[in-house]
Protein backbone atom coordinates (compact mmCIF):
# COMPACT_ATOMS: atom_id res chain seq x y z
CA UNK A 1 0.00 0.00 0.00
CA UNK A 2 1.37 3.16 -1.14
CA UNK A 3 2.01 5.61 2.28
CA UNK A 4 3.45 8.45 -0.23
CA UNK A 5 4.58 9.78 -3.78
CA UNK A 6 7.74 11.48 -4.62
CA UNK A 7 8.40 12.48 -7.93
CA UNK A 8 12.35 12.59 -8.95
CA UNK A 9 14.20 13.07 -12.11
CA UNK A 10 17.11 10.22 -12.10
CA UNK A 11 20.39 10.27 -14.38
CA UNK A 12 20.66 6.98 -15.87
CA UNK A 13 24.84 6.13 -16.50
CA UNK A 14 27.90 4.47 -15.37
CA UNK A 15 28.81 2.45 -11.90
CA UNK A 16 29.70 4.98 -9.54
CA UNK A 17 33.08 3.80 -8.65
CA UNK A 18 34.08 3.46 -12.27
CA UNK A 19 35.44 6.67 -13.08
CA UNK A 20 37.28 5.40 -16.45
CA UNK A 21 33.16 3.82 -17.61
CA UNK A 22 31.96 7.28 -17.70
CA UNK A 23 30.66 8.83 -20.57
CA UNK A 24 34.01 10.93 -21.55
CA UNK A 25 35.77 7.51 -22.28
CA UNK A 26 36.91 6.67 -25.54
CA UNK A 27 35.98 3.30 -24.80
CA UNK A 28 32.71 2.36 -26.51
CA UNK A 29 30.33 0.75 -24.00
CA UNK A 30 27.58 -1.29 -25.09
CA UNK A 31 25.05 1.07 -22.96
CA UNK A 32 23.30 4.20 -23.12
CA UNK A 33 22.82 7.15 -20.58
CA UNK A 34 19.43 7.98 -20.13
CA UNK A 35 17.27 10.20 -18.68
CA UNK A 36 13.83 9.11 -16.31
CA UNK A 37 11.99 10.97 -14.14
CA UNK A 38 10.15 8.21 -12.05
CA UNK A 39 7.83 8.33 -9.23
CA UNK A 40 8.72 6.99 -6.22
CA UNK A 41 6.23 4.75 -3.66
CA UNK A 42 7.34 4.11 -0.41
CA UNK A 43 5.40 1.10 1.17
CA UNK A 44 5.20 -1.55 3.45
CA UNK A 45 7.06 -4.71 2.63
CA UNK A 46 5.86 -8.35 2.55
CA UNK A 47 5.14 -9.64 5.79
CA UNK A 48 8.23 -11.96 4.94
CA UNK A 49 10.50 -9.37 4.67
CA UNK A 50 11.98 -7.93 8.48
CA UNK A 51 10.04 -6.49 11.13
CA UNK A 52 10.20 -2.50 10.20
CA UNK A 53 11.97 -2.46 6.85
CA UNK A 54 10.54 -0.16 3.90
CA UNK A 55 10.34 -0.48 0.54
CA UNK A 56 10.43 1.75 -2.31
CA UNK A 57 9.51 1.27 -5.82
CA UNK A 58 9.82 3.39 -9.31
CA UNK A 59 7.24 1.92 -11.87
CA UNK A 60 9.33 3.93 -14.14
CA UNK A 61 12.30 2.95 -13.39
CA UNK A 62 11.23 -0.85 -13.26
CA UNK A 63 12.34 -1.68 -9.66
CA UNK A 64 12.06 -1.91 -5.72
CA UNK A 65 14.28 -2.59 -3.37
CA UNK A 66 13.44 -2.41 0.19
CA UNK A 67 15.72 -0.89 3.26
CA UNK A 68 16.50 -1.90 7.11
CA UNK A 69 14.20 0.55 9.07
CA UNK A 70 16.90 3.23 9.99
CA UNK A 71 18.33 3.81 6.25
CA UNK A 72 17.15 6.76 4.49
CA UNK A 73 16.93 7.68 0.55
CA UNK A 74 18.42 10.67 -0.07
CA UNK A 75 17.26 12.47 -3.44
CA UNK A 76 19.74 12.40 -6.04
CA UNK A 77 17.41 15.68 -7.60
CA UNK A 78 19.29 18.94 -7.22
CA UNK A 79 16.73 20.84 -6.35
CA UNK A 80 15.54 17.59 -3.62
CA UNK A 81 19.42 16.80 -2.22
CA UNK A 82 19.16 19.04 0.43
CA UNK A 83 15.83 18.71 2.25
CA UNK A 84 16.05 14.71 2.04
CA UNK A 85 19.36 15.43 4.17
CA UNK A 86 17.68 17.51 6.18
CA UNK A 87 14.87 15.13 7.06
CA UNK A 88 17.69 12.41 8.21
CA UNK A 89 19.65 14.60 10.64
CA UNK A 90 20.06 18.33 11.93
CA UNK A 91 23.63 17.70 12.92
CA UNK A 92 25.85 20.35 11.25
CA UNK A 93 28.43 17.80 10.38
CA UNK A 94 26.54 14.58 9.68
CA UNK A 95 24.56 17.25 6.79
CA UNK A 96 27.58 18.49 5.62
CA UNK A 97 29.47 14.72 5.25
CA UNK A 98 26.20 13.55 3.30
CA UNK A 99 25.73 16.48 1.22
CA UNK A 100 29.22 16.03 -0.29
CA UNK A 101 29.12 12.53 -0.59
CA UNK A 102 25.97 12.88 -2.81
CA UNK A 103 26.94 15.53 -4.37
CA UNK A 104 29.94 13.30 -5.20
CA UNK A 105 27.82 10.53 -6.16
CA UNK A 106 25.43 12.46 -8.71
CA UNK A 107 28.63 13.85 -10.27
CA UNK A 108 28.84 9.77 -10.76
CA UNK A 109 25.42 9.73 -12.47
CA UNK A 110 24.11 7.41 -9.05
CA UNK A 111 20.27 6.94 -9.82
CA UNK A 112 19.29 5.80 -6.63
CA UNK A 113 20.96 6.36 -3.49
CA UNK A 114 20.35 5.51 0.25
CA UNK A 115 22.28 5.62 3.73
CA UNK A 116 22.14 4.50 7.11
CA UNK A 117 23.24 7.69 8.61
CA UNK A 118 25.40 9.34 8.87
CA UNK A 119 27.54 7.26 5.88
CA UNK A 120 27.90 3.94 8.21
CA UNK A 121 26.72 2.13 5.16
CA UNK A 122 25.59 3.31 1.23
CA UNK A 123 23.47 1.73 -1.46
CA UNK A 124 24.16 3.07 -4.59
CA UNK A 125 21.55 2.02 -7.98
CA UNK A 126 22.95 2.65 -11.47
CA UNK A 127 20.70 1.99 -14.22
CA UNK A 128 22.20 0.64 -17.76
CA UNK A 129 20.74 0.37 -20.86
CA UNK A 130 21.94 -2.84 -22.71
CA UNK A 131 21.02 -2.01 -26.18
CA UNK A 132 23.40 -4.52 -28.06
CA UNK A 133 21.50 -7.59 -25.52
CA UNK A 134 24.61 -8.77 -23.89
CA UNK A 135 24.54 -11.03 -21.67
CA UNK A 136 25.25 -10.37 -17.79
CA UNK A 137 28.93 -12.56 -18.01
CA UNK A 138 29.71 -10.33 -20.91
CA UNK A 139 29.01 -6.98 -18.90
CA UNK A 140 30.49 -8.16 -15.94
CA UNK A 141 33.84 -9.15 -17.70
CA UNK A 142 33.68 -5.48 -18.96
CA UNK A 143 33.68 -4.14 -15.76
CA UNK A 144 36.46 -5.94 -14.32
CA UNK A 145 39.03 -3.45 -15.63
CA UNK A 146 37.83 -0.70 -13.65
CA UNK A 147 37.27 -2.70 -10.74
CA UNK A 148 41.03 -3.49 -10.71
CA UNK A 149 41.24 -0.07 -11.58
CA UNK A 150 40.02 0.84 -7.87
CA UNK A 151 41.48 -1.84 -6.28
CA UNK A 152 38.41 -3.94 -5.69
CA UNK A 153 38.82 -7.98 -6.14
CA UNK A 154 36.95 -10.79 -6.79
CA UNK A 155 34.84 -12.67 -9.35
CA UNK A 156 31.83 -12.05 -10.49
CA UNK A 157 29.43 -15.42 -10.31
CA UNK A 158 26.19 -16.42 -11.37
CA UNK A 159 23.16 -15.81 -8.69
CA UNK A 160 19.09 -15.38 -8.70
CA UNK A 161 17.61 -12.31 -7.07
CA UNK A 162 13.60 -13.00 -6.84
CA UNK A 163 13.78 -15.03 -10.22
CA UNK A 164 15.91 -12.39 -11.55
CA UNK A 165 19.20 -13.34 -13.90
CA UNK A 166 22.22 -11.73 -11.77
CA UNK A 167 25.76 -11.69 -11.22
CA UNK A 168 27.31 -10.74 -7.94
CA UNK A 169 30.99 -9.95 -6.78
CA UNK A 170 32.33 -9.55 -3.22
CA UNK A 171 35.32 -7.74 -2.24
CA UNK A 172 35.89 -8.04 1.24
CA UNK A 173 39.28 -6.23 3.35
CA UNK A 174 40.31 -5.19 6.71
CA UNK A 175 39.86 -1.90 5.48
CA UNK A 176 36.38 -1.97 3.46
CA UNK A 177 33.77 -4.62 2.33
CA UNK A 178 31.96 -4.06 -0.59
CA UNK A 179 28.91 -6.32 -2.71
CA UNK A 180 28.37 -5.35 -6.36
CA UNK A 181 25.21 -7.08 -7.47
CA UNK A 182 23.99 -7.11 -11.78
CA UNK A 183 20.81 -7.93 -11.98
CA UNK A 184 18.76 -8.24 -15.62
CA UNK A 185 15.64 -6.40 -15.90
CA UNK A 186 13.04 -5.70 -18.58
CA UNK A 187 13.52 -3.95 -21.89
CA UNK A 188 17.38 -4.27 -21.86
CA UNK A 189 17.86 -2.78 -18.50
CA UNK A 190 20.04 -3.90 -16.18
CA UNK A 191 20.52 -2.75 -12.71
CA UNK A 192 24.26 -2.15 -11.16
CA UNK A 193 23.83 -2.11 -7.09
CA UNK A 194 26.70 -1.38 -5.12
CA UNK A 195 26.56 -1.59 -1.07
CA UNK A 196 29.46 -0.86 1.09
CA UNK A 197 30.65 -0.54 4.70
CA UNK A 198 34.09 -0.26 6.37
CA UNK A 199 35.89 -3.07 7.35
CA UNK A 200 35.43 -2.54 10.81
CA UNK A 201 31.76 -3.30 10.65
CA UNK A 202 31.82 -5.94 8.47
CA UNK A 203 30.02 -8.32 11.41
CA UNK A 204 27.42 -5.74 11.69
CA UNK A 205 26.83 -4.74 8.12
CA UNK A 206 27.79 -7.78 5.92
CA UNK A 207 25.10 -9.68 7.00
CA UNK A 208 22.64 -6.65 6.34
CA UNK A 209 23.98 -5.64 2.96
CA UNK A 210 23.35 -8.87 1.62
CA UNK A 211 19.77 -9.22 2.56
CA UNK A 212 19.21 -5.87 0.64
CA UNK A 213 20.28 -7.09 -2.37
CA UNK A 214 18.38 -10.23 -1.97
CA UNK A 215 15.06 -8.27 -1.63
CA UNK A 216 15.88 -5.88 -5.12
CA UNK A 217 13.48 -6.78 -6.99
CA UNK A 218 12.68 -5.93 -11.09
CA UNK A 219 9.02 -4.60 -11.27
CA UNK A 220 6.48 -4.07 -14.64
CA UNK A 221 7.76 -1.08 -16.41
CA UNK A 222 4.97 1.71 -17.02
Amino acid sequence: MSTGTMSITERVAMPPHSRRMRIVTPVRYPWVLLMLTLSLHACTTKPANPSGWTAVESTVGGFKISLPASWKWISMNPAQTDSTINAITRDPAERSGMTKFALDRRDHHVNFLAVDPPLKATLQLTILLNEEGLSLDSLARMLRPAMEQHGLSGAYKEVEINSAEAQEVIDSTSASYTLQVLVKGSLHRVYLLTLGTEGSEIDHYGPMIRAISRKFEVVTQR
